[in-house]
């Protein structure tokens, strides 16, 4: 969220934690232009150590299943 913060962004995060209590996927919900999107999803993978395609990115108005 702090990430999201400094680059002017309002999302909200939900994060799926394994069975150690790690991170092991994110889903963000956000309107964002894409470079902004794309920097933080590479923010998130960097810290959390998790795969780019474990970092789900939804629009406001879509649904999540």
């Amino acid at each position: 969220l702090t990430k999201a913060a400094t680059l002017g962004l309002s999302v909200q995060v939900r994060v799926a934690l394994g069975p150690e209590g790690l991170p092991e996927q994110v889903e963000l919900t956000a309107d964002a232009e894409p470079q902004l999107r794309d920097a933080l999803i590479a923010e998130i993978v960097r810290e959390l150590g998790i795969g780019r395609e474990d970092v789900i990115w939804r629009q406001p108005h879509q649904s999540s299943e």
